[in-house]
């Protein structure tokens, strides 16, 4: 459990400069600051500076009614909230010198200067305005940026949205000097309605980070002086508050809480990192493979898996003792905590591993497991030029952890129960939905999967479906503690599994007061953006990507009687649609058919699967900046930054984007993303969102990602789904990165844009009716020869005759068009000739994307 005192220093801490924020944007009486200037202002060359920490505790102190009532408690005496939070540049009392050691490291590694000394005048700070780090990664050749001028993008002073994450250019940037005092009233009203402030403190941080990220993660953190503007406020005071919280605890249980030993070096940290290894083999196990439950299992194991990392920093930050903001980083199955070097830490934490992996040798039979490391830090590791090999030995010793999953003491060796659970009077013995797990009697006959009240399932698969079939219909989830307390709440949406053997996870509508005020209501969030917009009132967490569902329109689809499908199979598509229910892929895939002037159905009824993730991600983030410049703040924002793209505006896009309306996403977050949809709808959107990202990191050629498209029919399994993604994807980074594959083609995104290009002029010339579609056939063979023609070209061994056939092929395309193309005049035919001759010698075999886009388009429905 953690202690009141604790959640105080950490609070203090994270909201110590919010007078950077506030400063201007509201009236503070004249009396009041002539009474606490010399309380909270230092004073240099005869005037009080830092003005900001007493605009700080001005925030809090005309604004307690927004708050917490145990923030300004009487019993807290020096130590109280206020001081914590405003004496940071004048500390008098050790818990005061904890807050500000934790500043001053935290803003000694996150407040770069330029290299010509510039200054930002102290009156422009309200102008001045956060600039990327995208701008600056390079791995291959450093950038110097020694002054303002040598950026070009920066962000507008907003709010964090799906939309304002993009940079724009310093030309584009409107600085409304009144643009703080918008943004401090909307902030301010959300404050006003957060959830739990008089129920639970622990929660109420949550809520509150998740409005303090929102609204001060485009406020830079120092705007005036010799400092480059490339950390935000919320990094800075997140990470000054991760620090400020293992500090207290380092101290406060070694007995050594005294301002002598607070400001001295020594081994004070612990970083733990964790990392859940097989991930993609859970989410991706075969299973379930009837229609309406296979896009349901899938949904609901990714999310479980994002549900894994939360729920397991909530284990180790609760029986640590830790604050909320103790989680450093936490995205694609990986987290990193900062803990007190304690030895009860490590001897805690290393329970909570054996506890969790037990659990999960439970549900996936080893196929699942978290490793966590441990890796000891001193203060001087964080400062400049030493914390990227700190860092480095954090991703050594996880990457150790990762050979040895498990302790062979505890969780190798015989299941000898195993055949015992398995129940000969059910339905199924074996889980016909996993084909591993027993099923069991208390999910027999769940309605949940089968309306008609008759089968079987093991309890795993009947939560994972339930977890997938109502994240499209919720938007709050609860996690509560097990508990006794919990007896008398009813919860119909539910699993019955508690994860962990700890926590249960709920879909609700309420606020759940009552369990907040048992202490049992560990999590509480908000999972859905209205309209690309983090809501308010409750922490949102974005851990769940977009699900196309069922609308009315849909009963009406023609397409779902197409093709040579028996009844039952007609009727069964029928039956599954049910409105804001999960698409299936059978749905989704005969979304790809497209109607023509004539009435018929063209295309092929097959699903596309885009997999991609971000280049050289370890590079970029070990490599990536100067080393004298790759702080814990710099490394927070970097990964932040790279999962909002993907968990944020990928999501939103689809929703919003009526063409991509059908693409379903398996996952998208951290640097990479699984997406379902229609062929033609992915192909689309792949290069969609290449051309998006690249504006995203400030068209900076060192940062992009690949790519691996494959067609598959919606009834193949799972498995062989993600095992064809995964080698497209490796594909294409063998190639040289930055690339996409797709239909056995590697090309790079310039290509791939030009290519698809191509195949607008190729429709045109077929809608005009002068290529034939038995034309595209035989074009087909000639991009072949041609493809041959090249490699006997690039070779230096002996050919045959029949080899070197292959060189003809541009006579034979002279052949074939003039025996082919329509045309009224010879000089149409030369020109369309020469075009294809001049595209096919350019692009060879990726010439076959454009044709095969086409062909399958073309192609009649039956």
């Amino acid at each position: 459990m953690v202690k009141k005192e604790t959640l105080l220093i950490s609070l203090a801490a994270m909201c110590h400069d919010v007078g950077k924020f506030v400063q201007g944007c509201f009236d503070v009486p004249k009396d009041w600051i002539e009474n606490n200037q010399s309380l909270y202002q230092p004073v240099y060359k005869g005037r009080y500076s830092h003005a900001h920490a007493l605009y700080s505790v001005a925030f809090f102190e005309f604004n307690k009614g927004n708050f917490p009532d145990v923030l300004f408690s009487s019993e807290l005496g020096e130590d109280n909230f206020l001081n914590l939070v405003g004496m940071h540049h004048k500390p008098e009392t050790p818990k005061q010198w904890i807050i500000a050691v934790a500043d001053r490291l935290s803003s000694g590694l996150d407040r770069d200067e330029f290299l010509e000394g510039q200054e930002i005048p102290v009156k422009q700070f309200k102008s001045t305005r956060l600039v990327p780090i995208f701008e600056q990664i390079s791995i291959e050749e450093k950038k110097e940026f020694s002054s303002m001028s040598d950026f070009n993008w920066c962000y507008p002073l907003d709010t964090i949205s799906s939309r304002s994450i993009f940079p724009k250019l310093k030309e584009e940037i409107v600085r409304d000097l009144e643009d703080y005092e918008r943004l401090y009233e909307k902030f301010i009203k959300a404050i006003k309605i957060l959830a739990h402030k008089d129920h639970d403190l622990f929660l109420w941080m949550q809520h509150f980070d998740s409005i303090f990220r929102k609204y001060t993660s485009f406020i830079p953190a120092a705007r005036v002086g010799k400092v480059i503007p490339d950390v935000s406020l919320y990094d800075h005071s997140r990470t000054t508050a991760s620090i400020a919280t293992a500090l207290y605890l380092f101290h406060k249980n070694s007995g050594s809480l005294d301002e002598k030993n607070i400001k001295g070096d020594g081994e004070k940290f612990l970083i733990i990192a964790g990392d859940f290894f097989g991930i993609q083999k859970f989410i991706f196990a075969r299973g379930g493979e009837e229609a309406h439950h296979r896009s349901k299992l899938l949904r609901g194991r990714s999310f479980v898996v994002s549900l894994f990392c939360e729920l397991a920093c909530e284990m180790i930050c609760d029986k640590l003792g830790l604050s909320p903001y103790s989680v450093l980083l936490n995205s694609a199955g990986k987290f990193y905590i900062l803990a007190p070097n304690l030895p009860e830490c490590i001897d805690k934490v290393k329970a909570i591993e054996e506890k969790i992996n037990t659990w999960l040798i439970k549900m996936s039979y080893g196929e699942t497991n978290l490793g966590l490391s441990f890796t000891r830090a001193k203060v001087s590791d964080f400062t400049a030029k030493r914390f990227s090999h700190l860092w480095q030995s954090v991703q050594q010793n996880i990457q150790e952890k990762k050979f040895n999953p498990f302790d062979p003491k505890h969780s190798c060796g015989v299941f000898s129960s195993y055949l015992d659970e398995f129940r000969n009077d059910l339905e199924s013995p074996l889980c016909p939905l996993c084909g591993k797990r027993p099923s069991s009697e208390k999910v027999e006959g769940d309605k949940l999967i089968y309306p008609e009240g008759e089968g079987s399932s093991c309890i795993f698969c009947r939560d994972h479906i339930m977890l997938g079939t109502n994240l499209v219909k919720s938007d709050k989830i609860a996690v509560i503690q097990k508990s006794e307390d919990i007896s008398f709440y009813k919860l119909n949406k539910r699993i019955l599994e508690p994860i962990f053997g700890e926590y249960i996870v709920a879909f609700v509508k309420d606020e759940m007061n009552e369990l907040a005020k048992k202490g049992v209501l560990k999590r509480f969030w908000s999972i859905r953006l209205q309209d690309g917009e983090i809501p308010e009132k409750i922490c949102y967490l974005p851990l769940n990507g977009y699900v196309p569902t069922y609308s009315e329109k849909d009963m009406h689809d023609e397409r779902l009687l197409l093709g040579r499908k028996s009844e039952k199979t007609a009727l069964s598509l029928i039956d599954a649609i049910k409105e804001k229910e999960p698409k299936t892929f059978s749905h989704i895939a005969l979304s790809s058919l497209e109607k023509d002037s004539t009435g018929k159905w063209l295309g092929v009824d097959s699903l596309g699967i885009l997999k991609a993730d971000v280049d050289d991600l370890g590079l970029i983030f070990g490599c990536g900046l100067p080393e004298s410049r790759f702080t814990i703040s710099r490394l927070y924002a970097l990964s932040t930054q790279l999962n909002y793209f993907f968990s944020l505006y990928i999501p939103f896009i689809l929703e919003k984007e009526e063409k991509f309306n059908d693409v379903y996403t398996v996952f998208a977050g951290g640097d990479d993303l699984f997406l379902i949809g229609a062929w033609n709808r992915i192909i689309e959107l792949s290069l969609y969102l290449q051309k998006k990202f690249s504006e995203y990191v400030c068209k900076n050629n060192e940062i992009h990602f690949s790519a691996g498209i494959t067609m598959v029919k919606s009834n193949v399994p799972i498995d062989i789904i993600s095992t064809q993604a995964e080698q497209s994807l490796e594909k294409a980074k063998d190639a040289g990165k930055n690339c996409i594959f797709i239909f056995e083609q590697i090309v790079k995104w310039k290509y791939f844009e030009k290519l698809l290009s191509e195949k607008n002029k190729l429709y045109e010339l077929i809608d005009k009716n002068i290529i034939s579609k038995s034309m595209l056939y035989k074009l087909n063979e000639i991009v072949k020869m041609s493809e041959s023609e090249l490699k006997i070209l690039e070779q230096d061994s002996s050919y045959t005759l029949k080899d070197i056939s292959v060189l003809k092929w541009r006579s034979f395309l002279t052949y074939l068009s003039a025996r082919n193309l329509r045309v009224q005049q010879k000089s149409e035919l030369d020109d369309i000739l020469i075009y294809l001759v001049k595209n096919i010698q350019k692009y060879r075999g990726n010439f076959k994307i454009p044709l095969w886009i086409l062909l399958y388009s073309l192609r009649v429905y039956k």
